[in-house]
């Protein structure tokens, strides 16, 4: 389960869909996670069904669907993750979702087929946790406020940690054979002739050696300590926070807003948006700007953009280089596909090799303007995908597992 519920837990929304603009407005929504939180969660898991003998107006829980976005939609909603990579297309694909988001998009217009549902009962179970220290963050200052904020916002990843454990481990040379059958071994560090401490982690996820030990009654390595975690509450909180995200992009589309770029918890916009949306409350919105705005920003993918503010101010968010960092120059040189080399100071690296920390000097990143997008007129169309060999998720875990059984048979 803890395999098939963790297809979803995608993270956050963000996507480009202009590549200049101007005049521009940039939000950010209160504690977007801590207010996805004050949703019902999953509790119990309660069984699971096929598709066909469900509706989706009466689950709660997960579902692998099949799903098909309307062609008409200026900004698709629903992420799919495939490669690594986080899409939001139009098209049609399977994937693993939390049944309120499903709902939330079929309101939208997507079509939802649902293959096979997995039910969990329901329950409020960090209102009261999240009311306490979000009034903490509100009303204070300083430490207290710094450690209000993160009590809000690193609790729901405890839930999302993976099963199996990485251990480090002093053994003797002499007995690295029998780690090596049992275990995956990231590093090898020799002490000395007798000694060595390796990085290593069980091959398998702890439930699948239990369902193998069972099944095939060999006495498997099983001495990793048992990581507690739910991964389908971490799930459904970053799909509630989508939810509160599509929503809102929905509003103000319908209100003649020009969404530019949104990011988990934040977008630009091309105008001020309405009163009542602005506020200190949970979940509302706050003018990252303080009244200013943004005389011109580039857009060039997800996590490349930057931008003069009215105090004319450089702001730039690049991957691999700190952040306000660019120059405007530089940002524009990118836009125009000419590719700069950019060297960072000197930055602390862990090097899970050899369990050292490492200080490199100086790091050369190039940038290049490649976004995954045709852009069109500044407007960058939506990528568009087409499954036409169907093979569903719940299927291909059983194939998978009945694998590893047969090869452990032989």
């Amino acid at each position: 389960m803890d395999a098939l519920i963790r297809l979803a837990y995608i993270g956050g929304s963000t996507d480009y869909y202009y590549k200049y603009g101007e005049n521009l407005k940039h939000y950010d929504v209160n504690s977007l996670y801590p207010k996805a939180m004050c949703n019902p969660m999953p509790m119990e898991f309660l069984g699971e069904s096929l598709g066909n003998e469900v509706k989706l107006e009466n689950l709660f829980g997960f579902a692998e669907a099949k799903i098909t976005a309307p062609d008409n939609l200026e900004i698709p909603l629903l992420p799919f993750k495939i490669f690594n990579e986080t899409l939001h297309p139009l098209g049609n694909w399977i994937g693993v979702y939390f049944s309120e988001e499903l709902k939330t998009m079929a309101k939208f217009g997507y079509k939802i087929e649902l293959i096979k549902v997995y039910k969990y009962t329901k329950a409020n179970i960090f209102t009261n946790y999240i009311e306490h220290f979000y009034k903490i963050k509100k009303f204070t200052v300083g430490p207290l406020r710094f450690i209000a904020k993160n009590h809000l916002n690193q609790l729901y990843g405890y839930f999302g940690r993976r099963l199996t454990l990485i251990e480090t481990k002093n053994v003797y040379n002499k007995d690295l054979i029998n780690y090596y059958g049992s275990n995956t071994i990231f590093s090898q560090i020799r002490i000395n002739n007798e000694i060595s401490t390796i990085l290593m982690s069980s091959n398998l996820d702890y439930n699948i050696i239990n369902e193998i030990k069972n099944e095939t009654k060999l006495d498997l390595l099983t001495n990793f300590k048992v990581i507690k975690s739910n991964v389908a509450i971490a799930a459904a909180v970053t799909a509630y926070a989508r939810i509160e995200m599509a929503e809102l992009k929905m509003l103000l589309l319908k209100l003649g807003v020009k969404i530019f770029y949104t990011d988990t918890d934040s977008l630009f916009v091309d105008k001020e948006l309405p009163d009542y949306l602005i506020g200190n409350d949970l979940g509302q919105l706050k003018d990252e700007l303080k009244g200013g705005s943004i005389k011109k920003a580039y857009f060039l993918g997800i996590k490349k953009y930057g931008y003069i503010d009215s105090k004319d101010i450089t702001h730039s968010v690049f991957s691999g280089v700190p952040r306000n960092s660019l120059t405007w120059q530089e940002i524009t040189q990118i836009a125009h596909e000419n590719p700069i080399a950019k060297h960072t100071p000197a930055r602390f690296y862990k090097n899970i090799s050899d369990l050292n920390i490492n200080v490199k000097d100086s790091i050369l990143t190039t940038i290049v303007f490649n976004p995954r997008k045709k852009l069109f007129n500044n407007k960058y169309i939506p990528i568009k995908i087409n499954i036409k060999i169907l093979i569903t998720i719940d299927y291909f875990l059983r194939l998978l597992k009945n694998k590893i059984l047969q090869i452990i048979n032989k």
